[in-house]
């Protein structure tokens, strides 16, 4: 599953993967980076079940606002559900 995902990602987006982690009950992370106009990177993580080949099985988060919505349809086929990024200051706002 993980290197299925990491192709499947790879050749549909510009994620650059970095890293992973896979832990004895097959729960894995996989960390990657999204390349940005302003030299800046975005990340990605997916994690899931090694043992389960349910795309719809995963989860994900990102800080990209600009392909958030594509790794959403990639992974479930829809965007519907989808939750923006939203940055921290924004707490912070009145």
């Amino acid at each position: 599953m993980l290197k299925y995902i990491l192709e499947y990602l790879y050749e549909n987006t510009p994620v650059l993967w970095d890293r992973y982690t896979l832990n004895d009950d097959s729960h894995f992370c996989l960390f990657g980076w999204f390349p940005r106009s302003d030299g800046q990177r975005d990340f990605l993580v997916v994690y899931g079940y090694d043992n389960n080949m349910d795309m719809n099985s995963l989860y994900y988060t990102t800080s990209s606002a600009k392909h958030t919505k594509e790794i959403q349809r990639l992974i479930y086929g829809s965007d519907e559900d989808h939750s923006d990024c939203i940055p921290i200051n924004k707490l912070f706002v009145p």
